[in-house]
């Protein structure tokens, strides 16, 4: 298991002062990446291989969402590798040991220049430490595209948006779909699927479903391939 300890920070919270989505989706990466490289996987042997860990999906339970100069400690740990999939969860907590946050996620390992998985990685997979599966979340990310929806404008990719696997990183479109969220909505869950890399300068669609407690928001295509979908449920 690797943690890291941090104070919430002003830059990173809402008008209730809450930790915003992508703020804890930042430290979700931020964490995953300092495991990484503590264990050797760092950014550098990774270019040098030109292997890049790409995010498939996220489950994410909200329980209590941090606070301005709340003191919190994000966890994360690798429970199952197979083929080119690997299972993470993560786990922000206080002093006092409460679960603020949990999560599941399903990345892949991607040859970045190819851009296909790379199915002979065990020398990868056998440098991370496997640990006991949080009872929160499960394999199962297929989401829906709703079929009934309202359009947003276009927002084009910018450079900004782009990472170091070449494309655009996966917080980014928490933090452009948050934008989209009525002011009284609090989160008690999200859910994302990444079916498509959005690349920079490509058009992404905005379209938004509201359904009772829930919002939709999948940003797509022109023709309406889903780059990623996101499902948030309020508390």
């Amino acid at each position: 298991m690797f943690q890291m300890r941090e104070t919430v920070n002003y830059t990173e919270i809402d008008t209730e002062k809450r930790l915003t989505m992508s703020a804890l989706l930042d430290y979700f990466q931020n964490c995953s990446i300092n495991h990484s490289e503590d264990v050797g996987v760092d950014l550098d042997f990774l270019k040098k291989e030109n292997l890049g860990w790409i995010i498939s999906s996220w489950q994410i339970k909200i329980n209590k969402m941090p606070k301005f100069k709340d003191e919190i400690i994000i966890k994360t740990w690798p429970y199952e590798f197979k083929a080119f999939y690997g299972y993470r969860n993560f786990l922000v907590t206080n002093d006092l040991g409460e679960h603020l946050v949990e999560a599941n996620s399903i990345w892949v390992l991607l040859n970045t220049d190819a851009r296909k998985p790379v199915v002979d990685s065990a020398k990868i997979m056998e440098k991370y430490k496997l640990e006991p599966k949080l009872e929160y979340g499960d394999k199962k990310r297929k989401l829906k595209v709703p079929t009934e929806y309202e359009e947003k404008d276009p927002v084009k990719v910018p450079s900004f948006f782009i990472d170091t696997n070449g494309h655009m990183n996966n917080v980014k479109y928490v933090l452009l779909a948050d934008t989209y969220l009525p002011n009284d909505f609090s989160v008690g869950e999200l859910k994302i699927e990444y079916r498509k890399e959005a690349m920079l300068d490509d058009v992404l669609y905005p379209r938004l479903t509201y359904d009772n407690d829930e919002v939709d928001v999948v940003f797509a295509t022109e023709e309406g391939k889903p780059y990623a979908i996101l499902k948030y449920i309020k508390k």
